[in-house]
């Protein structure tokens, strides 16, 4: 009964919608995706990549207190700081999409970093959801937010790999392919 209640609701839709595209595209990019465009496409040493998604992680580390910080004790708001860092995300994707191969190493590791700081807001859902929803279902809620997002990794990672062999068969590991993977993650970004 529960769950039929969740289910039901509009805003735990639309904020595990988000998150499902959130999660989506940080699992995607930064689990399996940037390695092969950082050293694919872009001709960085396997070092040199690896410290490129260390400042995307660093940023995630540094973008959760952060957002938290500011949406309790600044704002005292979610959903605004949620709509703040998911445009900065999808600016940010946008803008890989237009890097140039031979780029300097300063734009990636500003842009890296930018993703990752505006991606580390995953935990503000969770907390405007649990605001949002009566006690007695705020369980079945986070639990239907946290199941959407985990869903999100495995659609956009298999999603992209597959619209990219579609698109780019013979050279899917190919700037052209990296720039429709990233306009298309900005895309779905910036629905959610």
């Amino acid at each position: 009964g529960g769950l039929r209640l969740v289910l039901r609701d509009r805003q735990a839709w639309l904020i595990s919608w988000a998150a499902f595209i959130r999660y989506g595209v940080l699992a995607a990019v930064q689990g399996l995706w940037a390695g092969p465009y950082l050293m694919g496409v872009m001709g960085y040493s396997p070092l040199t990549a690896g410290n490129l998604l260390f400042l995307l992680t660093l940023g995630v580390i540094i973008g959760n207190p952060v957002s938290g910080f500011l949406s309790d004790r600044v704002f005292r708001r979610r959903k605004g700081i949620m709509i703040v860092a998911l445009a900065g995300y999808a600016l940010t994707l946008a803008a890989l999409a237009f890097v140039p191969v031979g780029a300097p190493l300063w734009r990636m590791a500003l842009l890296f970093a930018a993703f990752g700081i505006f991606a580390g807001t995953g935990s503000l859902p969770y907390a405007h959801l649990k605001e949002l929803t009566p006690p007695d279902r705020s369980a079945t809620a986070l639990t239907f937010l946290n199941f959407a997002a985990v869903v999100g990794a495995g659609v956009f990672m298999q999603g992209l790999g597959l619209l990219m062999k579609a698109l780019y068969p013979a050279s899917m590991v190919s700037h052209e392919s990296f720039r429709v993977m990233f306009l298309v993650c900005a895309g779905a970004m910036a629905a959610g």
